[in-house]
């Protein structure tokens, strides 16, 4: 259990980041088509990592009232820890590996449908959260203060909703896993 908690902020935890990148810029277009994403990259700032993302708008976009056009140096950096994209995951693989087991393989059919728990986990917090702090930096820069869904999403996130995500999707993982004819 100890390698779950190392692995993540292990150099192998950071090549796994590295290679999510591509897939979560690509998400990000995806979800704001009005966004263009120029760089997306781990960095190492005083001995932690954080996910940067540079972006600029490809569209008009409306924000609050207001509808804010492109410009050509418009440009935009956020940035958020990197460990945090870990924690929804490793709770989920903790609790799977922790879980009682009453058959020697059941531990081992939990395997695939928890890695895609995982990537639904990883899909479901990353990228909405950087898109969330694009959102917050256009709404600060025009004065609009009403209430933002993805800026909500980022806030329960970061307020227990990942741990909430992961013993939610740990559940689900365990009820689709268990043996037949095991009731509660």
């Amino acid at each position: 259990m100890a390698v779950l908690l190392v692995v993540p902020w292990s150099p192998a935890g950071t090549a796994s980041m590295q290679a999510l990148l591509p897939a979560a810029q690509a998400w990000i277009t995806w979800l704001e088509p009005a966004l263009r994403v120029h760089a997306l990259r781990l960095v190492e700032t005083q001995g932690r990592s954080r996910l940067h993302m540079q972006v600029s708008l490809a569209q008009p976009v409306r924000v609050g009232e207001r509808e804010v056009q492109p410009h050509a140096r418009g440009r935009a950096w956020v940035s958020i820890p990197a460990g945090q994209a870990w924690q929804a995951p490793v709770l989920l693989a903790i609790v799977l590996v922790l879980w009682p087991s009453r058959r020697p393989l059941e531990r081992a059919w939990r395997v695939l449908p928890g890695l895609a728990a995982a990537l639904v986990l990883l899909a479901l917090d990353t990228p909405l959260v950087m898109l969330a702090e694009v959102r917050a930096l256009l709404r600060d820069a025009h004065g609009v203060r009403d209430v933002d869904a993805l800026v909500a999403w980022a806030d329960f996130l970061s307020h227990g909703g990942r741990a909430l995500m992961a013993l939610g999707a740990a559940a689900l993982v365990l009820r689709v896993t268990r043996p037949s004819g095991h009731h509660p």
